[in-house]
């Protein structure tokens, strides 16, 4: 009797994890086809639903407001942004500031990368050459105005953006070349 009690008990616990499991997973109830109903050898897989910058662009295709082959370039824009965080590397940004800075003050890149990981300014390292800190200010703004014609040229940015930008250009240039900072080694 009591291993009659004892099997009851034991498969009524295995259904009822099984029920439990199944409230829990409600995909598990649901069986794949056999290969003769989809007259394929193997189950597909499910892949995962589509995200809202697919939902959006397939919609667009669909309407005929862009074509295939925009939303697939649109898609692989956003996912080359992704990619990189959609931000430029500050430290990209920072050598470049360097190399046109030791230019206009006529140093190697890497003598003023040593003064500014020591704790000197822009500044300091241009009048210890003889350069006015304002020519490297200038320098570095053409160089930055540069870029952002460029952006604008190539559609990557609205001129409004571009003339707040500019607006700003020889303030940022200003702080940059007289900061005192200690640059950290590598940057």
């Amino acid at each position: 009797m009591r291993k009659l009690i004892a099997a009851v008990g034991a498969i009524t616990v295995m259904a009822v994890g099984g029920l439990a499991v199944a409230a829990v997973n409600p995909l598990m109830g649901v069986s794949a086809q056999t290969p003769a109903a989809t007259g394929s050898a193997a189950p597909a897989a499910t892949a995962p639903p589509p995200g809202p910058l697919k939902r959006a662009l397939d919609g667009l295709v669909k309407n005929h407001t862009i074509t295939q082959a925009q939303a697939d370039a649109v898609r692989k824009a956003v996912a080359a942004e992704t990619r990189n965080g959609g931000r430029r590397r500050p430290g990209l940004l920072r050598a470049q500031v360097v190399t046109i800075a030791a230019n206009t003050i006529g140093v190697a890149p890497k003598d003023l990368r040593a003064a500014l990981q020591a704790g000197s300014s822009i500044a300091d390292q241009a009048k210890a050459k003889g350069v006015a800190p304002k020519t490297v200010t200038d320098a570095l703004v053409a160089a930055a105005t540069k870029r952002i014609d460029a952006a604008v040229a190539a559609g990557k940015l609205a001129p409004v953006q571009a003339a707040r930008l500019k607006s700003r250009l020889p303030a940022l240039a200003d702080r940059i070349v007289n900061a005192k900072r200690a640059l950290r080694p590598g940057g």
